[in-house]
């Protein structure tokens, strides 16, 4: 019998292309740059996991001492969930009809429309930080 040639690999056994080594080289350097300006060494994380055990310790039994006083808040900061999402959604449905293609009135308030939202969201998601 005469040897045959060795099958090629599976296309999932292929060498990456360069533009994927230079994402994740790029990726690599972005996390090491982190890691370094957030001034991760190892003691720092042993004394982190000693921090969390003497919080989990303190923690376990919870006190009840401020247990209404906890409530409370709970309950205040669920209804201005409820009242901020219920005004979001009143707000937002005539901005939607206006910034759709078969609902506008015209196309330039349609263009309006929707730059006015671009703005928003622009200005809103720059002022909160994110």
């Amino acid at each position: 019998m005469s040897a045959s040639p060795k099958p090629a690999p599976p296309p999932r056994f292929e060498t990456p292309s360069v533009f994927v080594w230079v994402v994740a080289l790029a990726f690599l350097a972005f996390f090491i740059q982190g890691l370094i300006g957030a001034n991760v060494t190892l003691d720092r994380l042993l004394r982190g996991a000693s921090n969390m055990g003497r919080f989990l310790g303190e923690a376990v039994p919870p006190s009840t001492a401020r247990l209404d006083v906890i409530g409370w808040s709970m309950l205040e900061t669920l209804n201005m969930a409820i009242v901020g999402v219920t005004f979001g959604v009143l707000l937002s449905l005539p901005i939607s009809l206006l910034c759709a293609r078969n609902t506008s009135p015209h196309p330039i308030i349609r263009v309006l429309a929707i730059n006015i939202v671009a703005t928003l969201r622009t200005a809103f998601s720059t002022s909160s930080g994110r």
